[in-house]
C-alpha cells in the first residue's frame, strides 16, 4: 500500500501508475554498483537524472516533448493571456448588470437568468464538437477560428439593443469560446512531462475566472464613461494581437509517438539484484513490519510498464513519429499551416460521442463532481458579491464594483502558482518513497487545503452579508474561494488527465460538462434563491454541500488504483477508453 493508496493485486499497473522516480540508479550510486540499471536506456529529466521523463519523447525534433523552453512557453503564454482576455470578454457585463436591468424593466435575478444559462449550455454542447473536430482535424484550426469569430461577434455587439440581442452574442462567444477553454489543458499535456504539470494545470483551469475577474475593472469604467456598448468596440480591438499571436507561435502539438517498453519491475522485500541482459529487475525497499515475514513479491509486466502514447494524440496521417534521425525538422512555414486535412483516421461521429460512456469511469466521475463544483463556488461567489453590491445598502456604481473582483484575480493567480508548484513537488516526494512508482492518486492531497478555504468561507461570508460588513470584509473573505479553488483544480484536473492516458480530451468534455450544468443551476436559482432565504441558510446549505463533494476525495484516494484497475479488466471501459476509429 503507496502512502494509503490501495494496491490492485489482479492488475499491479493499471493506467496512470508510471514509474517516475529511478531509485534503482541512486541505490546503485551509493554501492557503487559496476551492472547498468535495465532503465538506463530511458530517457530522464534533464537537471535530475534520476526522474525518468513520463511520456517518453520520440528522436523526433517535430515531436513537441523535445521542443525547446522558449516554444513551449511562447505557446503556452499566448494561449493563457488569450483565454484571460477571452473569458474577460465573456464576464465583462458583469459589473453592468444593474444598468441592464434597469434599461429593460427586469429585475436582477431575471437578467441574469436571461443571459448566463443560454451562453453555459451553449458552451457546453460546443465542447463535444471542440473535442471531436480536435480527435480529426487538431487544435490549432479550431482555437484560431473561434477567437476570429469572437472578434467579429465584438463588432456586432456594438449595436445591441435589447436584452434577447445580448442573449445571442453570448450565445455565440460560449459557441466559439469552447475550443480555447477546452483545449489549453490537453496541449499542456502534449508538451509537458507529468512531473511538471501541475502549476500549468492549475494555472489553465482557473485562467478563465481570473480573466473574468480582471475584466471588472476595465468594463466598469468603460461602462461609466462610455456606456456599454463601447465594451463591445474597445473589445474587438483588443482582440487583434491575439489572433496575430495565436497565428505565429501556437503550433498543431498532435503527435503520435511509439511505446517505449521498459524492464520487468519485481517489488518484494530483502535486497537489489541488478542482473544485465535479463527483463527482470527486482527492486527490494527494506520495511521494517515488525516481523519475519516476507512479503510475496508484486510482478509488473514489461506490458504493464509500456509507456503509452501522448494521451490526446491518436493516429495520425500528416503528424507522425519517425524514431529515425532523418527526421526533418519543420519549417516556420510548416508550423504555420491552418489547414492539415484529416490528421488522423477517428471516425468524427464516434469522437463527438465518446466523452458519454466517460462519465461512469470513476476517476472521471470523482474529478467532474469535485472540480465542477468548486469552479462553481468561486462563480457563485462573485454573482452574489455583485448582487449584494449593487443594491441598498451598498449601491456601488459599476466603476466602483469594477475593482473588487481584482484581488481576487491576483489571489487566484498567485494560488494556482502555489498549488501547482507545491502539487509537482509533492508527487516527486511520494512517487521516490513508492520505490519511484507514481501514483496518479498522490495528486488528491491537494484536496486539503482546497476543502479548508473554500469551508470556512461559507461559514464566514454568510454572516457577514446578513449584518451588512463593511465592503473590505466582504471582499477579503471571498478571497477564501480563488484561494481553494486552484488547489482543488490542480488536482482534479491533472488527476484526469494522468489516468485517462488514450481519451484524455474527451474526457475533460466529460468534468467540463457538469461543470457547466453546476454553473447553469447556479446562475439560474442560485439569485432568486438568495433573495428568497437569506444569506445565511444559503451559505450554510453551501458549505454542506462543498463539505460533501470534497469528502469524496478520501474513497477516491485510497480505492483510486483498485478502481483503475477494474476499468483495465472492464472489456467495455476498455474499449470506451480507446482513441477508435
Amino acid at each position: 500500500m503507496a502512502w494509503g493508496v490501495l494496491e490492485d493485486k489482479r492488475t499491479p499497473k493499471p493506467a496512470g501508475t508510471v514509474l517516475l522516480d529511478d531509485v534503482i540508479q541512486q541505490m546503485q550510486a551509493m554501492q557503487n554498483a559496476t551492472n547498468k540499471s535495465e532503465l538506463s536506456h530511458l530517457k530522464r529529466d534533464a537537471k535530475n537524472k534520476h526522474i525518468i521523463l513520463q511520456p517518453q519523447p520520440s528522436n523526433s525534433p517535430n515531436d513537441p516533448l523535445n521542443w525547446d523552453f522558449k516554444t513551449k512557453a511562447l505557446i503556452i503564454f499566448t494561449l493563457i493571456t488569450t483565454m484571460t482576455a477571452v473569458g474577460g470578454i465573456l464576464g465583462m457585463l458583469g459589473t453592468a448588470g444593474r444598468i441592464l436591468a434597469t434599461k429593460y424593466h427586469v429585475d436582477y435575478p431575471t437578467m441574469v437568468k436571461t443571459l448566463s444559462p443560454p451562453a453555459i449550455a451553449a458552451n457546453a454542447v460546443a465542447l463535444f464538437v471542440a473535442s471531436s473536430i480536435s480527435a480529426v482535424y487538431g487544435k490549432r484550426l479550431q482555437i484560431f477560428v473561434g477567437v476570429i469569430v469572437i472578434w467579429f461577434n465584438m463588432l456586432a455587439g456594438y449595436f445591441a439593443n435589447s436584452l434577447g440581442y445580448y442573449r445571442s452574442l453570448g450565445i455565440v462567444n460560449g459557441l466559439f469560446g469552447a475550443p480555447l477553454e477546452l483545449l489549453i489543458a490537453p496541449i499542456i499535456t502534449d508538451m509537458i512531462y507529468i512531473h511538471e504539470r501541475g502549476r500549468l494545470m492549475a494555472l489553465s483551469a482557473v485562467i478563465g475566472v481570473i480573466g473574468g475577474d480582471a475584466s471588472h475593472v476595465i468594463a466598469g469604467n468603460i461602462i461609466s464613461r462610455l456606456g456599454v456598448k463601447y465594451l463591445y468596440i474597445i473589445s474587438f480591438g483588443v482582440l487583434v494581437p491575439f489572433l496575430l499571436a495565436i497565428y505565429f507561435f501556437v503550433r498543431e502539438t498532435t503527435f503520435e509517438r511509439k511505446s517505449v517498453a521498459e524492464p520487468v519491475i519485481i517489488v518484494g522485500e530483502g535486497k537489489i539484484d541488478i542482473t544485465p541482459g535479463t527483463n527482470a529487475t527486482v527492486v527490494t525497499p527494506a520495511v521494517n513490519t515488525g516481523s519475519d515475514d516476507k512479503k510475496a513479491p508484486v510482478v509488473m509486466t514489461t506490458e504493464d510498464l509500456g509507456i503509452k502514447a501522448s494521451s490526446t494524440c491518436a493516429s495520425s496521417s500528416s503528424v507522425k513519429s519517425d524514431e529515425s534521425a532523418l527526421d526533418v525538422k519543420y519549417t516556420m512555414r510548416q508550423n504555420l499551416v491552418l489547414w492539415r486535412g484529416r490528421l488522423t483516421e477517428r471516425s468524427l461521429i464516434k469522437a463527438f460521442f465518446q466523452p458519454f460512456p466517460l462519465m461512469i469511469f470513476p476517476s472521471v466521475l470523482f474529478s467532474t463532481v469535485v472540480n465542477g463544483a468548486f469552479i462553481t463556488w468561486t462563480m457563485t461567489s462573485g454573482i452574489i458579491t455583485h448582487q449584494v453590491l449593487l443594491y441598498p445598502p451598498y449601491n456601488l456604481k459599476p466603476d466602483t464594483l469594477a475593482y473588487i473582483g481584482l484581488p481576487g484575480s491576483v489571489i487566484g493567480l498567485i494560488s494556482s502558482i502555489v498549488a501547482g508548484t507545491l502539487s509537482d513537488w509533492l508527487i516527486k516526494f511520494m512517487a521516490h518513497r513508492n520505490n519511484g512508482v507514481y501514483e496518479p492518486e498522490f495528486r488528491l492531497v491537494m484536496m486539503i487545503p482546497a476543502v479548508l478555504f473554500s469551508t470556512i468561507g461559507f461559514l464566514t461570508l454568510g454572516p457577514l452579508y446578513a449584518r451588512h460588513a463593511p465592503v473590505a470584509q466582504l471582499v477579503v473573505t471571498g478571497l477564501l474561494f480563488h484561494l481553494g479553488g486552484p488547489f482543488a483544480s490542480s488536482a482534479c484536473v491533472t488527476y484526469i488527465f494522468d489516468t485517462m492516458q488514450h481519451t484524455s480530451t474527451e474526457a475533460f468534455v466529460a468534468t467540463s460538462l457538469f461543470k457547466h450544468i453546476f454553473m447553469f443551476i447556479a446562475t439560474n436559482y442560485v439569485p432568486e434563491w438568495f433573495k428568497q432565504v437569506g444569506p445565511v441558510k444559503c451559505y450554510q446549505t453551501l458549505a454542506i454541500l462543498n463539505l460533501v463533494f470534497a469528502s469524496l476525495a478520501i474513497p477516491m484516494y485510497i480505492f483510486g488504483k483498485k478502481a483503475r484497475g477494474m476499468v483495465a479488466r472492464n472489456e467495455f471501459l476498455t474499449k470506451a477508453s480507446r482513441a477508435e476509429k
